[in-house]
């Protein structure tokens, strides 16, 4: 009896629409149902908001290294290892920072569909700082012996914390959305301007904040800021850590209290991902403050709005160092 029914309610439903035009027309008109878009990683937070930017209307990008992660010495999960796999475009900035991506790439056919940023002509590149305040053999690539290249090592890969990068990072990855997806080019090519506009104007609203703070003294945990420095006219007295993975020793620890109370420094800056007490053991004795600096957005949400969010709180972090000042 149920069967019965639920042909004959089928049949009724057919007849309907047989001497309803006006609703076939009307169903003809619905939109088709959106697509995903290309399976687009991006390596870390910073890197995934600005590809995130570019791909609204058209998809969303998998972020790869996960919330509170850091790209030294990161581990992936195997479902981290699929998205990999199964990605139409990788965005990465360069085995220099995330090393732990040499050998997962390297089993990969990705035909040519990964976007390596530190190879970008129009990237702006600085030279990892070496000697005094800086350390020596500062660098950031952590791969293996067979893996490493020594010229890797002189390179700094914080490129993104300087808008104008970020600016040269979006031109490159609308470049290869467009070739990847040519369908949705008008999309990529409307948010890459929007987007770009949006960094101008950032780039000017931070560089009137950190105006005042030129001439202020402060030490960072790791040399993570080169490139938003330069962008901002900052003068940063030198790095509590070489590698951020390993402790300093005593030396480079007494050469860093001499130069905080000779320097009259006013802040010492630690990051999320690490413990703040090598800047609390630095700070005691002199008039110093300690506080956090993220170049990674550690504690932010991922999504088009972090990179923005992540620039303009690094510039209230500094500012903080003005206030602290005695």
């Amino acid at each position: 009896m149920v069967k019965r029914m639920k042909t004959q309610g089928f049949y009724h439903i057919g007849r309907l629409l047989l001497r309803s035009p006006m609703l076939l027309i009307l169903l003809a008109l619905l939109p088709a149902p959106a697509t995903a878009g290309p399976a687009v990683v991006a390596s870390i937070k910073p890197i995934h908001s600005l590809v995130a930017n570019l791909m609204q209307g058209a998809g969303e990008p998998t972020l790869l290294v996960r919330a509170g992660g850091s790209p030294h010495g990161y581990n992936l999960r195997p479902s981290e290892v699929h998205n990999l796999e199964a990605a139409d475009l990788v965005v990465w900035v360069g085995p220099q920072l995330e090393s732990f991506m040499v050998r997962p790439l390297a089993n990969l056919e990705l035909n040519g569909h990964l976007l390596t940023l530190l190879e970008q002509p129009e990237m702006t590149i600085l030279p990892s700082r070496r000697g005094g305040v800086w350390g020596e053999g500062h660098g950031h690539d952590h791969t293996d012996g067979a893996e490493a290249d020594h010229d890797d090592d002189r390179i700094d890969p914080h490129i993104w914390l300087a808008p104008s990068n970020a600016a040269a990072i979006a031109d490159a990855v609308a470049r290869k959305l467009v070739e990847i997806d040519p369908g949705m080019a008008t999309v990529y090519n409307k948010n890459l301007a929007a987007l770009k506009q949006r960094l101008q104007t950032l780039q000017g609203t931070i560089e009137k904040r950190l105006r005042p703070l030129r001439s202020k003294h402060y030490i960072v945990f790791h040399d993570a800021y080169q490139y938003f420095e330069q962008e901002f006219d900052l003068h940063p007295l030198g790095a509590l850590a070489i590698d951020p993975d390993r402790r300093p020793g005593a030396r480079r620890l007494a050469q860093l209290q001499q130069t905080i109370r000779d320097r009259n420094v006013t802040c010492i800056y630690t990051e999320p991902q690490f413990t703040p007490r090598l800047a609390d053991i630095l700070a005691e004795g002199s008039d110093a403050g300690v506080g956090i600096l993220d170049p990674l957005g550690a504690d932010l949400d991922a999504g088009p709005e972090l990179y923005f969010t992540l620039i303009e709180q690094m510039a209230t972090a500094l500012e903080g160092c003005r206030s602290e000042e005695r």
